[in-house]
């Protein structure tokens, strides 16, 4: 009698039956897995479709690029850039993304879930002082980049819009000329390779020389991405534009490679490691090297024309020292200053 009440307070403490253990478990893990597996799922779903998207702007952009693409004897040497660009670039990004791959234990479902590529590629290409010095190169190109295309191609739509006007008067008959958004090229160049998107850029201009009245300028919202504005006018001179953002790519870069000068931890010798430290980050320099060649080549053809050849032979000469981030700007802005033709005005007879 006495051990009654013992043996039923142990009883409370007891696990319960077979049956109601496998049934609770089942329950618990069951609700785990399946909030687990919604969670997972979601994820896997924004992943696979961030890396489709991706994918379909820059394969898209390169078809419609490369499609509206004039092909000719004065362009060849930019579609050779572009080509030669997309191969090399690209071929080392796919070997990045195939040594992840392998790093997930090849599981291609792991792989895209596990992996944010768009955040580490970036990262392991700014993550160090030596590596951060070839990137920044390219990044604040970009701003020039920008400018460029957007003026120029404004400059080509209301050449072509007006050439097929004439056409139009002229010859009914004849097709129109067609005319690619700029838009693509800066998808292209931007989320593919700015130096595949440059060069066909470049091979859609006429390379004939041009005059004009005064120099062209840009919107405000423009200038406001490097903090200019003219408040009066709305508008900015473009060669100002070109000079200021030479201006913030040289203090950019006199910055980031002092370490190198003074630093007795920092040598030369580390920022060609940095160079080639992995597939990404060679991907990114082949990228840089490729736009240095397309800036020499894009002053030494713009420049003859001006009949001043030797302006791209000192400007081409310094950019391994001043940086294409910094000389291409510089030229841009000359070449807009050397485009215009004052008006002369003729003194009255007396």
């Amino acid at each position: 009698m006495g051990s009654e009440p013992i043996s039923h307070s142990f009883n409370c403490f007891d696990p319960p039956a077979d049956g109601q253990t496998k049934e609770a478990t089942m329950d618990s893990t069951g609700k785990t897995a399946t909030a687990s597996g919604a969670m997972d799922s979601t994820l896997y779903y924004k992943a696979v479709g961030s890396i489709a998207i991706y994918f379909a702007t820059v394969i898209s952009a390169l078809v419609v690029c490369i499609t509206r693409t004039r092909f000719s004897a004065s362009n060849a040497i930019y579609i050779l850039i572009a080509v030669s660009s997309l191969l090399t670039t690209w071929y080392y990004i796919l070997s990045w993304f195939k040594k992840e791959y392998e790093a997930h234990g090849s599981n291609l479902d792991r792989f895209i879930l596990e992996s944010d590529l768009f955040v580490q590629a970036y990262a392991i290409v700014t993550n160090t002082l030596p590596k951060w010095w070839w990137s920044s190169q390219l990044l604040i190109l970009t701003g020039t980049a920008l400018t460029c295309w957007s003026v120029e191609g404004q400059s080509l739509r209301l050449e072509t819009t007006t050439l097929n006007q004439q056409n139009k008067r002229s010859s009914p008959q004849q097709p129109t000329k067609s005319w690619t958004p700029t838009w693509w090229f800066v998808l292209l160049g931007f989320f593919g390779s700015m130096s595949v998107g440059g060069p066909l850029f470049l091979a859609q201009l006429d390379p004939t020389k041009k005059t004009r009245p005064h120099a062209r300028t840009v919107p405000l919202f423009l200038a406001l991405l490097i903090l200019l504005g003219e408040k009066r006018f709305l508008t900015v001179s473009l060669p100002v534009l070109y000079f200021v953002l030479a201006l913030i790519a040289l203090v950019s870069h006199v910055m980031y490679t002092l370490p190198f000068v003074f630093s007795p931890i920092m040598q030369p010798s580390t920022l060609y490691r940095a160079l080639w430290f992995n597939h990404c980050q060679t991907s990114i320099s082949a990228d840089l090297v490729f736009n240095n060649l397309l800036a020499a080549v894009y002053m030494f053809q713009s420049s003859r024309q001006l009949g001043k050849p030797h302006v791209a032979v000192i400007l081409t000469l310094v950019m391994p020292i001043l940086s294409v981030s910094t000389v291409l700007p510089l030229y841009l802005g000359w070449k807009e200053r050397q485009s215009v033709v004052k008006e002369t005005v003729k003194p009255k007879k007396a």
